[in-house]
């Protein structure tokens, strides 16, 4: 309860701070290095934004009282802005900064404040949860490396919900691209009913008691409310573009539209280029059924290697360019192996044991040991006794144990001396 009360205190505190300096900004013709040194009373920064600042920031950091300090900037404030002889004009452009300011104190609030999602769980992706615990409850000098391409990430993610915002979306993004690739006439798209809308005469704005029918106008008032929501800043009265996401913004704004002329909504909807200059009707034809097959055999296979997937991956390979030795009574072949830990758990004891055939396997250095998430390699030894080969090359089937427990098998090749027939 305390954590969404600090939160919501947070933003207000913002609010107040940005209420403070958009009243000056106001004052001084939006000229900030007015403000900053030539305010006729410049002491006001220090008493009314720089102290708070600092306190709030000492108190929130140590404290879970930092709610208080909000309460007491807010009747400070409130005092000082009776004693203003010009109050806050709510222009357009004030109205605009404080619903940045909102998003603003949104933003930090989720980022980093008390309800922090965004960045552990961009951390938890990349390095584990297991990992990001012990950074959370660590000393961030520890791992000073990390903590710098957190702090990049966050400067990025800020450029982005502060500025880069749509351009995200036209210039960045590849979705459209593929779209553009993807997309034919039978295509199901947020589109405009160009037919309807512009009829023979084009579109034209609404007055009553006319018969836009009889003069030949379409029912499209050119009320431009589609491109007003349009993220992206789109007229899809142009037809289908790269830009446009899908966010149907603009079917809500046109049928709202609609509604209040009394015209049928749906100018703007779900439908594909035939189905609005020809009448016809979705079919799911052969490329939509190649997709859907193509789709299909996709999540087959991810389900499949989802569960065929093992915790432990060997890979065992004859060392190169190194031939095969003999004693009088066995073979001995040279490998390396490379043991990677898919699991949140370290591998201990790692063996590695013949399967398929009776001999003795050697590791150098003795037992292995694999860390969670990573991998150990290293180099060993196969020696089979020679009566136990029947051909101067066979195949080896081969465990990893763990503690004692079997957790994967893998194959390799084994090769010895020929053998010579009796005949």
């Amino acid at each position: 309860m305390l954590q969404m009360i600090n939160a919501a205190f947070y933003a207000l505190f913002i609010l107040a701070m940005g209420y403070y300096f958009i009243i000056n900004l106001q004052w001084y013709s939006y000229k900030l290095t007015r403000v900053l040194f030539h305010h006729t009373k410049i002491w006001w920064h220090f008493v009314y934004f720089l102290i708070p600042f600092a306190l709030y920031m000492l108190v929130n950091n140590t404290s879970d009282y930092g709610f208080v300090v909000v309460i007491a900037y807010m009747g400070v404030l409130f005092q000082w802005y009776r004693g203003l002889d010009k109050p806050l004009v709510w222009t357009g452009r004030v109205k605009r900064f404080f619903a940045a300011m909102l998003l603003f104190a949104i933003f930090i609030s989720v980022a980093f404040q008390d309800f922090t999602v965004i960045i552990p769980l961009f951390l938890a992706y990349f390095i584990g949860s297991d990992v990001l615990l012990e950074y959370i409850t660590g000393n961030p000098l520890d791992h000073i490396g990390t903590l710098i391409k957190l702090l990049v990430f966050t400067l990025v993610f800020f450029f982005v919900f502060a500025w880069f915002r749509e351009q995200v979306c036209i210039i960045v993004c590849p979705y459209g691209r593929l779209q553009g690739v993807l997309l034919d006439k039978q295509s199901i798209v947020v589109a405009y009913d160009h037919k309807r809308g512009e009829n023979d005469n084009g579109r034209k704005k609404f007055r009553k008691n006319e018969d836009r029918e009889e003069m030949g106008h379409g029912d499209c008032i050119d009320c431009n409310q589609c491109v007003v929501v349009c993220p992206t800043g789109i007229d899809i009265r142009n037809g289908t573009q790269l830009e446009c996401v899908n966010c149907t913004a603009c079917i809500d704004a046109c049928d709202e539209i609609m509604d209040k002329v009394g015209f049928d909504p749906g100018l703007i909807r779900y439908a594909s280029e035939d189905n609005i200059t020809k009448g016809e009707e979705f079919k799911f034809n052969a490329r939509i059924k190649a997709y859907s097959a193509v789709l299909t055999i996709m999540v087959a296979v991810l389900i499949a290697l989802l569960f065929l997937r093992s915790d432990l991956e060997a890979t065992i390979l004859r060392l190169p360019g190194q031939n095969f030795t003999t004693t009088e009574t066995s073979v001995s072949n040279v490998y390396t192996f490379k043991l990677i830990n898919k699991t949140v758990k370290d591998l201990k004891n790692v063996e590695i044991k013949l399967v398929s055939h009776a001999g003795e396997i050697r590791i150098v250095g003795g037992t292995s040991f694999v860390p969670k998430g990573d991998l150990t390699e290293g180099t060993l030894f196969i020696d089979i006794d020679k009566k136990d080969l029947e051909s101067s090359k066979e195949k080896l089937k081969i465990g990893i144990y763990a503690d004692g427990e079997l957790v994967e098998t893998t194959s390799t090749s084994f090769t010895g001396p020929m053998k010579l027939s009796n005949n």
